[in-house]
């Protein structure tokens, strides 16, 4: 059953009350806003299917049937409840449906069961006929010595609630004692074979000393519970799909924190988040979805590996020329914070990810349409292999190999801050092509429609192996202080097109390009000075009257910058100057409104043509030592 989670689960009634069976609640606003995000990207594919689906670049989800009222069942009538009592390695009921051998436990038929007590070795058994089943966990300690304390054989569902106030405890074995060699389940310290729901506004401990923590081999719904996990694999991991709303996650995983892994069956291999707090140590992925990963909402705080650390690479000489390479895992396995085969797509939600590996990561594309993310990676901040899309929100990257990489890579909205110590935007397919040199570079794409995005970059600041456009935004650049990098670097055969926005982009003069003067309508100054210019040293740009069009102090030393926007006009006259200080508002050396004051005048400028290019001898159309193009736009290689 593929479910849709968008309920809020019902109070809990406690062991002493005598609530129904059933409830009923609303559960439409989430799965008609997931329909709705599900049935866009389906339009976007081209796919024709029904509005009951939604194909996500060749994945089918089938979203026709929603979560049952049953899944978030936290009430029962303990008159008819069936009781399993532990008390050291016995165990006792008030019922024969339950089967009691030694310190085992089986139950057979549907129902609602309440555990107590604690069991200090032996195993609660459920082989109940493909029956639905429900556990009521009353601060219940399972430990099992040779296996999982929870096996789930057989069953339609089962679901497992913690009532409000009461936290349980499993443990299971370090080795687990096989009937045969050829047996390889349980291996979870809870462990089912059908679809496993946990629910209720409890606390569940598990400890998981074998393998993983929780292993569902269908589907896995967590609603509202408290979950703690230690496992020495997984720690949360389902076979078909995950769906989490409201839980409050803790995972200390020697694998993957939460993972969903079905890759042979289309609408499976999902995760989807509506709201929670999750905070994940992983010596694998943080959270890994065999498809696609949708998240609504929640706080997440997400370490894998041994964090970003150290272990972000810094550019070769050779920089953005292909040379240089991620130090982070290339021998080791994937330590990624949150990783997707198909599309991530982030609606909502506050992230704070600190990767070995790239903190975002899908062999696909990656939307994020809200949210606020700090991200320290050890390698990429986000990579795409196809496509990325920042509609909304606010990024953060602070430590980066590559800050944000993809095919194609669109910038609609929001606000992105990068740092990186090789390129900060790198749009590159793969795909190669070989120079004489020995170098090589593929295609790829940059558009930038709007938002906010900074850049601080040991490499090239705006790298695409195609074309870049600019319609709209605000773009600074802090980038390279190597001559074998560029603040701006476009393909041998690619463009940089503007026609909107505000650019400032400084950096190292060497292999420094500008807009294309061609294809752009924005009036640009191409600025170079035959020294470098000390980090945080203002340029600024003022009428003749004195009022300031723009001031920029970049972070890193530079001697060439690039200055476009439409507040340029056509035979007006500015003053470019250096130095000095700047009275205003400011973000990582922009200024908005700002009173200049005290620099030294560089050159006087009235722009007669798209780029103008700027030096101490004066003014001359056109570029200005800037390459265009040719060895300077080879770009950065796709890794």
């Amino acid at each position: 059953m593929a479910a849709v989670l968008g309920c809020s689960a019902l109070a809990f009634v406690g062991c002493g009350g005598t609530a129904s069976d059933s409830a009923t609640g609303g559960y439409g606003s989430d799965n008609e806003a997931l329909q709705a995000l599900l049935a866009s990207r389906n339009a976007s594919s081209g796919s024709s299917d029904s509005s009951d689906s939604g194909t996500v670049y060749g994945e089918k989800f089938d979203i026709s049937s929603v979560i049952t009222a049953t899944d978030l069942v936290v009430t029962y009538s303990a008159g008819s409840a069936v009781a399993i009592t532990f008390d050291g390695e016995s165990v006792s009921t008030n019922h024969s449906v339950v089967a009691v051998s030694g310190n085992t436990a089986t139950i057979s038929m549907s129902g609602t069961y309440i555990l107590s007590g604690t069991l200090t070795d032996g195993q609660l058994i459920i082989d109940a006929d493909d029956a639905e089943v429900q556990l009521i966990f009353d601060n219940v300690s399972m430990t099992c010595s040779d296996s999982a304390p929870i096996y789930i054989i057989d069953a339609a569902k089962v679901i497992i609630t913690l009532p409000e106030g009461t936290e349980s405890t499993l443990t299971d074995a370090a080795e687990y004692v096989y009937d045969t060699e050829e047996d390889d389940e349980p291996n979870a310290c809870l462990f089912s074979k059908d679809d496993l729901v946990i629910n209720g506004t409890g606390t569940l401990n598990v400890v998981g000393n074998y393998n993983d923590g929780i292993n569902a081999k269908d589907g896995l719904i967590i609603v509202d519970c408290t979950l703690n996990v230690t496992s020495a694999d997984h720690g949360i991991r389902a076979n078909d799909y995950i769906e989490i709303d409201g839980a409050t996650i803790t995972v200390n995983a020697g694998g993957d924190g939460i993972k969903a892994a079905n890759t042979t069956t289309d609408g499976y291999g999902y995760i989807y988040i509506s709201d929670g707090t999750f905070m994940i140590a992983a010596d694998g992925d943080g959270m890994e979805a065999a498809t696609c990963m949708l998240i609504a909402g929640g706080t997440f705080d997400i370490t894998t590996g041994s964090g970003a650390g150290e272990s972000a690479s810094t550019s070769s000489e050779f920089g953005g020329m292909g040379y240089s390479a991620s130090s982070s895992s290339s021998t080791t396995g994937s330590m990624k914070g949150l990783k997707a085969s198909c599309d991530i797509t982030v609606t909502g939600g506050d992230f704070v990810i600190d990767a070995e590996d790239d903190a975002i990561h899908t062999n696909s594309s990656v939307n994020i349409e809200g949210g606020s993310f700090e991200i320290a990676s050890g390698d990429d901040g986000i990579h795409a292999d196809s496509e990325l899309t920042i509609a909304a929100g606010y990024i953060n990257i602070t430590q980066s190999y590559e800050g944000l990489e993809a095919g194609t890579i669109n910038i609609d909205g929001g606000e992105t801050h990068v740092v990186a110590s090789d390129d900060g935007l790198n749009a590159s397919d793969g795909s190669t092509s070989t120079y004489s040199m020995g170098m090589s570079s593929g295609s790829g794409t940059l558009n930038i429609t709007g938002g906010e995005l900074y850049v601080n970059s040991g490499g090239d600041g705006l790298d695409s192996n195609g074309d870049i456009n600019m319609s709209d935004g605000l773009v600074i650049v802090s980038g390279p202080t190597s001559s074998a990098d560029g603040a701006i670097d476009f393909g041998d055969n690619g463009s940089f097109s503007m026609t909107g926005g505000i650019l400032l982009a400084a950096g190292a003069s060497g292999m420094a390009e500008g807009i294309t003067s061609s294809s752009s309508t924005v009036n640009c100054f191409e600025v170079t000075f035959s020294g470098t210019m000390e980090a945080g040293t203002l340029i600024n740009v003022s009428t003749e009257d004195g009022e300031t069009v723009w001031s920029f102090a970049p972070e890193s030393s530079y001697q060439s910058v690039i200055i476009a926007g439409e507040a340029l006009e056509t035979g007006v006259t500015y003053v470019i100057s250096y130095g000095g200080t700047c009275d205003g508002e400011e973000t990582e050396g922009y200024y908005a409104d700002a009173a200049y004051s005290g620099g030294t005048e560089f050159q006087t400028v009235t722009i007669s043509s798209v780029v103008t290019a700027v030096n101490e001898s004066g003014t001359s159309e056109g570029s200005n030592g800037f390459t265009g193009g040719g060895m300077g736009g080879m770009g950065g290689m796709r890794r």
